[in-house]
């Protein structure tokens, strides 16, 4: 998954109202993704039956970036790596620099300059 950069993961899905929430954020953090080099991913949660929902609220919230649907091998590293025991709170947002997790716990975009802060300290 992108082992030259840096990516910025939001893990989220279509019925979760506070993923939903933070996308009104995601002018602001594009732009500061885009002056620092980071490349957004989503990976979207949803069951397999959800799919034209999820590609409906990509387009609808002008989510910009890669964009993936967990499948159930996928869920279940995504809990392994990001839950706790087992059970995984949304959204989440993740850095990873180089292959390498190195923000697991990141704010959220509504927390702006603190998020940004966040992201530097974690790439240094």
């Amino acid at each position: 998954m992108l082992p030259d950069k840096t990516v910025f993961l939001d893990l989220w899905a279509t019925w979760c109202s506070p993923c939903k929430e933070e996308f009104a954020y995601n002018g602001e953090l594009r732009r500061f993704l885009d002056d620092q080099g980071i490349i957004p991913m989503y990976i979207s949660i949803d069951r397999d039956l959800d799919d034209q929902r999820w590609k409906d609220m990509i387009k609808y919230y002008g989510l910009e970036g890669y964009h993936l649907r967990a499948g159930p091998e996928l869920m279940k590293d995504i809990r392994r790596l990001f839950g706790n025991e087992g059970t995984l709170t949304i959204p989440r947002y993740v850095l990873i620099k180089h292959g390498k997790v190195v923000g697991t716990r990141m704010r959220p975009p509504s927390d702006g300059k603190l998020l940004y802060q966040q992201i530097a300290a974690c790439l240094e």
